[in-house]
């Protein structure tokens, strides 16, 4: 293809010999010259309002991992044939870092050109797919148009779940409350009997409407229940979270939401929050509420503005006595093992999970969390999640 400097350069050197000269072939050629450039623009800029996109992909729902066929057909709508066409098949850098190879082709009149793509969603997430990129150009050369065909296709791709036998929890492991012996975990909605008022009793027990009727002082006294819900923590905080590895976030999504399965399916209560900025958080019984958890880990980013230790320390002052506490994150900081450790002495039952290989514990950190039955449970990567969480281990192993 010519030069399109040396177009110019020529166009402009045969108008100024035209004007020095006055020869009828001088200004013939000036004149053909000039013709050629406006035709060059014209047929790019036609061309680019002729082109029409058909876009289809074979499944919009996707589990990550899996593949999905891409089909795209480009038409030329116009009797004008376009000399050159160099379309390139973009999709997002969240959905996985792919590159395709260009494909350059000629495009008669009214033509459509058939091209198939096959996308490996590597990420899970929210996306829309069926972006092309059309470079045209003139038969000269001398002029060229970008245009983006975009018809933005909803795509859905879940994280996967990973299958899980065994998951070693607390010997407790049943839901709804249970009786201890601590006065510190009264169930003020649960009244146990009512009895006279004795030296020492809190005015708050008081039960005014049967004290002023009998005109006698009795009290209330409650259940002493503990909650054995399994609480999940799914570590959300932006800066805990490397930009440049979207494996880690959905390594631990892949995590939380395999567990989450793993417990609904033996109908065992779960909750499941997440720290990022809109606290989400969700529970669930059974796997008729599978499906809100699938929903929200699909759409999970690592937003939180608060640490993670702190968030467990506030999230956790809501809980009974007794509950079994699960920890996923990708970190081990001081300040979260001393969190850990505040609530294993208050009598939880506490499992971590970190998810990744950025940061090895050092062997004294394991002894501590032995000590203190902390259950340490670690994943390198996504292909690990089963092996792992099915592997029975003591305390802090």
């Amino acid at each position: 293809m010519m030069s399109k400097r040396i177009f110019q350069a020529s166009l402009i050197l045969s108008i100024l010999m035209a004007f020095l000269t006055g020869g009828q072939f001088v200004y013939f050629i000036a004149l053909s010259l000039c013709m050629v450039y406006g035709v060059s623009y014209l047929s790019v800029w036609y061309s680019s309002k002729q082109l029409y996109l058909f876009f289809d992909i074979n499944s919009r729902v996707l589990t990550a991992g899996e593949d999905v066929f891409v089909e795209y057909k480009i038409s030329n709508m116009s009797f004008v044939p376009i000399a050159y066409g160099l379309m390139t098949f973009v999709v997002s850098k969240q959905l996985g870092d792919m590159a395709f190879k260009s494909e350059s082709a000629y495009f008669g009149p009214y033509q459509m050109i058939t091209i198939k793509r096959n996308v490996v969603c590597k990420n899970r997430g929210y996306f829309t797919i069926g972006k092309l990129v059309v470079e045209l150009k003139d038969p000269f050369g001398l002029f060229s148009k970008r245009i983006v065909l975009d018809k933005a296709i909803a795509l859905t791709v879940h994280p996967k779940i990973h299958h899980i036998d065994q998951f070693e929890l607390p010997a407790r492991e049943f839901f709804g409350r249970i009786p201890i012996p601590l006065l510190t975990h009264e169930d003020f909605t649960s009244i146990k009997t009512i009895r006279k008022y004795r030296r020492g009793d809190t005015t708050k027990k008081i039960h005014w409407k049967l004290s002023a009727k009998s005109e006698i002082p009795y009290v209330k006294e409650y259940e002493l229940t503990a909650d054995t819900r399994v609480h999940l923590f799914l570590d959300g905080y932006v800066h805990s979270e490397s930009k440049t590895a979207l494996d880690i976030e959905d390594g631990l999504v892949e995590t939380a939401l395999s567990l989450v399965y793993y417990l609904l399916r033996r109908n065992t209560a779960v909750t499941l929050v997440c720290n990022t900025i809109e606290h989400q958080a969700l529970t669930g019984v059974s796997m008729e509420h599978f499906e809100p958890f699938m929903g929200i880990l699909t759409g999970y980013s690592a937003t939180g503005t608060q640490p993670f230790n702190d968030f467990l320390r506030l999230e956790t002052s809501k809980l009974y006595f007794g509950s079994t506490i699960i920890a996923v994150t990708h970190h081990l900081t001081k300040a979260l093992l001393y969190t850990l450790i505040g609530l294993s002495d208050k009598r939880f039952e506490v499992i971590l999970i970190l998810y990744g290989t950025e940061h090895e514990i050092e062997a004294d950190t394991i002894q501590i969390l032995k000590s203190r039955r902390i259950k340490l449970y670690q994943i390198s990567d996504r292909n690990q999640i089963s092996s792992v969480l099915e592997a029975e281990r003591e305390y802090g192993a």
